[in-house]
């Protein structure tokens, strides 16, 4: 049940599903699409959910996730910096940690519904989106590259997508 974002950092792919919302929980993925032409071990499972990920200039991964069940009627939302090299030589024993950069995890603690997160590959610039109610004006937020918040502004209904263009 994939559903999310996707994002590759050279051979790997950041993978979410958010399990069945009954007795299968939400978990994140990493695939490390090399290996998988010729070895079965080339993918690492993690009890996370990573709903919205994106690759750092340095080729990790940064996820805010959220899972959602029937049965409790709560959510509950995670924050990662995910290193994919190390995860799959682990074979997920190490590479993972519940915290991204600066102030990120409390700024993204403190949005209604986060919807995005964005790394802009030519400055390192981090972007987030919060939706809000889903029913007015969501907000975009900019941190530096080391998680410093810079700014938060008013944008459209439901903001989850971004574009970077070269600084040229």
């Amino acid at each position: 049940n994939l559903y999310g974002e996707m994002s590759q950092s050279g051979q790997y792919l950041c993978i979410n599903s958010p399990g069945d919302y009954y007795e299968i929980p939400a978990c994140g993925l990493i695939l490390d699409c090399e290996k998988a032409l010729n070895d079965e071990d080339c993918f690492v499972v993690f009890n996370y959910p990573a709903t919205y990920n994106t690759t750092t200039l340095d080729g990790k991964f940064l996820a805010v996730g959220s899972s959602y069940s029937y049965i409790t009627s709560e959510y509950e939302f995670s924050s990662l910096t995910i290193d994919p090299r190390t995860m799959i030589e682990t074979q997920g024993e190490s590479g993972l940690t519940q915290t991204l950069p600066g102030t990120l995890s409390s700024d993204f603690s403190e949005m209604m519904q986060p919807y995005g997160i964005y790394v802009n590959p030519y400055t390192g610039y981090i972007y987030g989106t919060d939706a809000g109610s889903f029913e007015g004006a969501g907000y975009l937020y900019q941190w530096t590259p080391d998680g410093q918040l810079v700014g938060k502004h008013k944008v459209y209904v439901n903001p989850g997508h971004f574009l970077a263009l070269p600084p040229d």
